[in-house]
């Protein structure tokens, strides 16, 4: 039952010749609701604004005059809100951005966390939420407001001196990972208004060094080894892993993708007719296409041939590239691939590298380089955001050492 109390007159809402039922008592949802003019004001046969007063129950106790009273109360009360809402909106937001002035470090760092969670994957949450520990761990919670130089280089020396992974102290490229880390966090509460300056860290010099690789005429070992022990190979388990191995080292040499990519890569990418692999997000294999990189591989003739055989002799339950021959991954464990692939080139006793980041991705970009491919061809095809990155792999000082001790004469 829904019972009215015609108030209008009180406040002066009068419509034609009849009072505005300005409250509505509905016991079906056990409320009181006010009844409001539309911003173009009261118009006959139109209802107006309901805006909930109270609830039956917290007024029950009174008796009818005080009851009426104090739905009144409620009523202007209501009516001041909705008359000064942009007003009220100004002050919500003054003081959000007051508290959010005020707020911890932790505090800050956990809402940036969560937004992580839900962007990235989880890999790179758990770098971000490392950075965050070792900072509570040298300098403690404090405002955020409070951030500055000094904070910065208190940061640095703990990253220095007191911070371990593993029990081991960390390296100055590891450091150098942190306080970047530590700037993303920093900018972030910039832009989201908790903090209320921009400030630039100073973070230690990444250590430069040669890029050391594998060469062409070590990857032409490899690629002859594999293909000699899966001749001579008579055991199933290790005939697949030879198989897998073969195809892992053919899509590297190829098309440069990175051992992540591969492992995650579904047979479905590959597109045989239009000779090209579409990269695509896996969360089985928590992979995700970092920053949508240049998702569409061009697969050139020695890998078409490669694929052509490899692909008709694939049995039908099989869904990956690196399958294990009943539509599962090769590896549970994603470092399996790198694991064997290190076993291998041990076998070849070649330079003990990361197999396919430095032995196989990195020697052919350096030969891409060294051998006049346009470089920001050679950028797009290896993923790289940076074309600085692309640059680093140009071998160049070794290539300038060569050509000089090649023209020393002979005495």
């Amino acid at each position: 039952m829904i019972q009215h109390y015609k108030w209008a007159k009180l406040f002066g809402h009068v419509g034609q010749s009849m009072a505005r039922k300005l409250f509505i008592k509905d016991e079906k949802n056990g409320v009181w609701v006010g009844q409001f003019p539309p911003s173009c004001g009261w118009q006959a046969g139109r209802k107006g604004i309901r805006r909930t007063l109270c609830k039956l129950i917290d007024i029950s106790h009174l008796d009818e005059t005080l009851r009426t009273q104090r739905l009144v109360q409620l009523y202007e009360q209501k009516s001041w809100e909705i008359k000064n809402k942009t007003k009220l909106k100004e002050q919500q937001l003054a003081t959000e951005k007051k508290e959010r002035s005020e707020m911890s470090f932790r505090n800050a760092a956990n809402q940036w966390l969560s937004e992580v969670k839900s962007l990235k994957n989880g890999r790179t949450y758990t770098s971000y939420k490392s950075t965050i520990s070792y900072y509570i761990s040298a300098l403690g919670d404090h405002p955020l407001k409070h951030f500055e130089r000094s904070h910065n280089i208190r940061f640095l020396e703990y990253l220095q001196d007191e911070a371990t992974y593993q029990n081991k102290p960390l390296s100055k490229a590891t450091q150098n990972y942190h306080m970047r880390q530590l700037q993303i966090f920093i900018t972030w509460s910039y832009d989201n208004e908790l903090f209320h300056k921009q400030i630039k860290l100073k973070k230690p010099a990444k250590p430069k060094k040669d890029m050391e690789t594998f060469d062409i005429e070590h990857l032409r070992i490899l690629k002859s080894h594999i293909a000699k022990r899966l001749e001579d190979e008579v055991k199933p388990r290790e005939i697949l892993n030879l198989r897998n191995m073969q195809r892992a080292f053919f899509m590297a040499t190829n098309s440069l993708m990175r051992i992540g990519a591969i492992d995650a890569m579904r047979l479905d990418w590959i597109d045989m007719e239009q000779r090209v692999i579409r990269i695509s997000n896996n969360p089985d294999r928590d992979f995700y296409n970092k920053k949508l990189k240049h998702p569409i591989k061009p697969i050139n003739d020695e890998l078409y041939d490669f694929l052509k055989n490899d692909l008709a002799q694939r049995d039908k339950r099989e869904v990956y590239f690196l399958d294990n021959g009943t539509g599962k991954n090769w590896y549970a464990d994603r470092a399996g691939p790198s694991k064997y692939a290190t076993k291998i080139c041990k076998e070849c006793n070649l330079p003990k590298l990361k197999p396919f980041h430095w032995g196989m991705r990195a020697t052919m970009i350096t030969y891409l380089l060294n051998n006049g491919a346009n470089i920001k061809d050679v950028q797009e095809l290896a993923d790289h955001d940076d074309i600085q990155t692309t640059i680093l792999y140009h071998n160049s000082r070794t290539v300038k050492q060569r050509n000089a001790v090649d023209a020393i004469p002979k005495i």
